[in-house]
């Protein structure tokens, strides 16, 4: 009974982890919420199951869109409805992501607030000096070179877009999304990109503090169970002191 007991409660901890880790990252654009389940893990021995533990899961990521806040800035970007804009991870492989505060490195390569390389359709995308950038509903990059005549827009690159299915896609650590097999996504020329904003976390937050609540009150529960147990352990150690 107390080890079933403590299994509960650490398994309820981890719940309790999962929608604390969540709840702060409300405010982080571009964040999808873990969701996490319980559910019945017998123990398999060479007989029979000996006792039902609870096992805590993060079964899926939810993926609806966040709602987008207007920034103003051009280098702000968000994917509007469905799919992905494609960036490089740190490793160099493909990942995905649904909103970028873009910029210009020394190099002149467009990257993310957090350095990841903005991934056109024939690789990481670079600049030539240029007055004014503009990104169109497309993800096509257009310039006005370098002393040029503002009348004058050239067309560089475009964000590689995409839109896998949600079930072959994994979030990871790092926030950012992944193909579960590694693969690379094919670009859907239907996707459409805004700017001048970017998307907000889809964190529900009264959601996930009813959730971190719950998890509380049931912890509460798996202790006072650990302290019944120890009770009735003493209450028969009495009565082998009486016999």
């Amino acid at each position: 009974m107390i080890f079933t007991a403590m299994a509960g409660a650490k398994e309820l901890q981890l719940a309790q982890q999962s929608h604390m880790n969540n709840l702060s990252n409300a405010s982080s654009y571009g964040y999808r919420a873990d969701f996490s389940q319980q559910r019945a893990m017998p123990v398999f021995g060479d007989v029979l199951a000996s006792r039902v533990y609870a096992m805590t899961e993060q079964p899926q990521t939810r993926w609806t869109p966040g709602s987008l806040m207007t920034t103003g800035r051009d280098l702000d970007v968000a994917v509007r409805d469905e799919g992905w804009m494609v960036v490089a991870d740190p490793a160099g492989q493909e990942a995905l992501t649904r909103t970028a505060s873009m910029h210009t490195t020394a190099a002149r390569r467009l990257v993310t607030e957090l350095g990841y390389p903005v991934q056109g359709n024939n690789g990481s995308i670079a600049l030539p000096p240029f007055d004014k950038m503009e990104i169109g509903v497309d993800g096509t990059i257009s310039i006005i070179p370098g002393g040029e005549n503002p009348d004058i827009m050239v067309t560089v690159d475009r964000i590689k877009l995409v839109n896998p299915p949600n079930e072959v896609l994994r979030k990871g650590e790092d926030g950012l999304v992944r193909r579960i097999d590694g693969g690379v996504s094919v670009p859907d020329a239907r996707m459409r990109m805004v700017s001048g904003v970017l998307e907000k976390s889809n964190v529900n937050p009264v959601e996930e503090l009813l959730g971190i609540l719950d998890a509380a009150r049931r912890y509460e529960l798996q202790v006072k169970m650990m302290g019944t147990a120890q009770e009735i352990a003493s209450e028969g150690n009495r009565l082998l002191e009486i016999a």
